[in-house]
Parts: structure tokens; C-alpha cells; sequence
């Protein structure tokens, strides 16, 4: 088994145990979600609203794009821009965003 073999089965069982269901694209996967009432850091949009990140692996989302719909606790976010964060060999970090509105400014 090499490293990327042994890396995916243990991403696998722990979001098999800590993660949570999600509606990613219309497939139900299990995701690490993150929500915040802040922009993280890097997310560029001078908007409001409700922000947040979701880990998912690879071998669920092959290839995030932006405002692809993930469905959270019966809410619709959405992949934001840029879409990933970071990643890695087994998954992606992804930022989301629902209810956003832009910033008016006096």
C-alpha cells in the first residue's frame, strides 16, 4: 500500500466518523463544514452574508467549480470564487457561501 493508499483510507474513516452529510451537485457525500459569520482568509468578495469552508475528498468531487450547490442541513450554499482553498493528495477545501448580498457603501 503506498502513502496516497494509506492517506485516502484514513480521510475516509475519519469522515466517515466526524463528517457530516451534505448535498454536494445533487450526490449525498459526507464533508468536514465549517461556518462562520467572517470571510476566511484569501476569500476576496467585499459581500455580506454567510460564509464558511467544507472539506470533501476527491474521490467525491472530482472538480469543484464555482457556484456549484451544496446543500447543508436543508440550506443551499454554494462553491465560492476562488472555489478551492487548499488541498491536498485526498481532498479539497472549499469555500461556500449562502445569502450574500453585496456591500453597499456610503
Amino acid at each position: 500500500m503506498t502513502w496516497a493508499e494509506a492517506l485516502e483510507k484514513l480521510d475516509t474513516a475519519v469522515f466517515g466518523t466526524f463528517g457530516e452529510t451534505v448535498t454536494y451537485g445533487g450526490v449525498s457525500i459526507t464533508a468536514d463544514v465549517n461556518i462562520s459569520d467572517e470571510h476566511d482568509d484569501g476569500h476576496t468578495s467585499d459581500a455580506t452574508g454567510k460564509f464558511g469552508v467544507i472539506e470533501v475528498l476527491k474521490t467525491d468531487v472530482a472538480s469543484p467549480a464555482y457556484r456549484d450547490p451544496v446543500i447543508i442541513s436543508g440550506v443551499t450554499w454554494y462553491v465560492g470564487s476562488p472555489a478551492v482553498k487548499k488541498d491536498n493528495i485526498t481532498s479539497w477545501w472549499l469555500y461556500i457561501y449562502t445569502d450574500e448580498r453585496p456591500r453597499l457603501k456610503k
